[in-house]
């Protein structure tokens, strides 16, 4: 029986990485082979519950000597996917590859270098890249992506932060897109939301959904709030519509909050 590892942002309450896993287990499911699934998680029990159908194990995430051991045991270890390749906020690096901390990208960008030295095959699913502020976690992250058999990203725009990164042009990165557009939307109840889709459908502009985090670090929140409004009118203009003051007005309502 193989016995496989799926290290994520996993148990966060984080609704689109969550979907990842739905995805991931989904496409292992479609294989009808035997096989034994551990999924890293900041609550195990609730992941193993909340996908109880395709009867996985758990493990915390930052439990380094379960961890170690897992991947060890393990065919196979898939990283991702999600936007797991980021550093906007403090990296210890003092900490890489030792546990007793709560420090999830240290974690993260240390996985290949653990697979490899379990000689445990390594792949990187659909990630997403955005700014990486640490110097020392771009040589982490670029040396460990090629100790990877596979790495794959969402976007290009993913795949031109990863290769620019020190040790990653031994690296052939791959797009692929998101694991999430894989699963299979008819299978979902959407019956309550049918009124709001038939209110949309008569809209005569264009209409986009916006979710924002409200990521609490020391940066020039004004100015991010410049970009998104920029990404918005740049929207506005090439498709037209009164959507540019709409949005604009929702994202200060929120920020106020």
């Amino acid at each position: 029986m193989k016995q496989i590892a799926i290290f994520g942002y996993y148990g966060f309450g984080n609704t689109g990485d969550d979907a990842v896993l739905f995805s991931l287990l989904d496409d292992f499911a479609e294989l009808n082979r035997e096989m034994h699934i551990t999924v890293f998680s900041n609550n195990p029990q609730l992941t193993k519950k909340q996908y109880a159908k395709y009867k996985i194990d758990t493990a915390a995430w930052d439990d380094f000597e379960k961890l170690n051991t897992i991947i060890r045991q393990s065919s196979l270890l898939i990283i991702g996917g999600g936007g797991l390749y980021n550093c906007y906020l403090d990296y210890p690096a003092e900490l890489f590859l030792k546990g007793n901390h709560r420090y999830f990208s240290v974690v993260t960008f240390g996985m290949p270098y653990i697979a490899q030295k379990s000689k445990t095959p390594c792949i990187v699913c659909g990630a997403g890249a955005s700014e990486i502020w640490s110097e020392e976690a771009k040589k982490h992250i670029g040396k460990g992506l090629a100790k990877c058999n596979t790495v794959t990203v969402r976007d290009e725009g993913s795949k031109r932060i990863l290769e620019c990164l020190p040790g990653a042009e031994q690296v052939k990165i791959v797009v692929t897109g998101d694991p999430v557009f894989r699963l299979d939307h008819n299978r979902v109840d959407l019956s309550n939301m049918l009124p709001l889709f038939d209110e949309v459908c008569c809209m005569p502009q264009p209409l986009v959904g916006i979710s924002l985090r409200n990521w609490d670090f020391a940066g020039d929140k004004d100015k991010l709030l410049r970009e998104i409004s920029g990404t918005i009118n740049q929207f506005h203009k090439n498709c037209g519509g009164g959507l540019s003051c709409f949005c604009r007005l929702i994202m200060v309502q929120f920020w106020k909050h």
